[in-house]
């Protein structure tokens, strides 16, 4: 539950949003001291130099030093523990949907 308003997850994620998130996990695992331990889900505004701007759901880890101050956000989904750090306003974004993985889309949000 977001901490910063009480908002439930209200989403899931695909077996493609599953695998790319743990393999970004192992990735930071791998090349740092990060515990990449748990899953931040936001909306995220993008400014790329050169492209257009965007939103769309921006993911990270929380490292494990950080979990006793996410405790009572933490939720399960998809056998993933998520922290969902979302606004009021951009919550409707993601009711119902799956937030899915491509290579050419990165995270997106799709109907189910």
């Amino acid at each position: 539950m977001s901490i910063l308003n009480g908002l439930p997850v209200n989403f899931i994620f695909s077996e493609d949003a599953v695998r790319e998130i743990e393999r970004m996990r192992a990735l930071l695992k791998a090349g740092s001291a990060s515990s990449a331990d748990v899953l931040s889900v936001g909306w995220g505004f993008f400014k790329p130099k050169g492209f257009p701007d965007f939103e769309a759901p921006a993911l990270g880890f929380y490292g494990d030093a950080d979990r006793e101050s996410l405790a009572g956000g933490i939720e399960i989904v998809s056998g993933i523990e998520v922290f969902f750090f979302i606004l009021k306003e951009h919550h409707s974004k993601f009711a119902g949907k799956v937030l899915d993985f491509s290579a050419e889309r990165m995270f997106f949000l799709r109907e189910p």
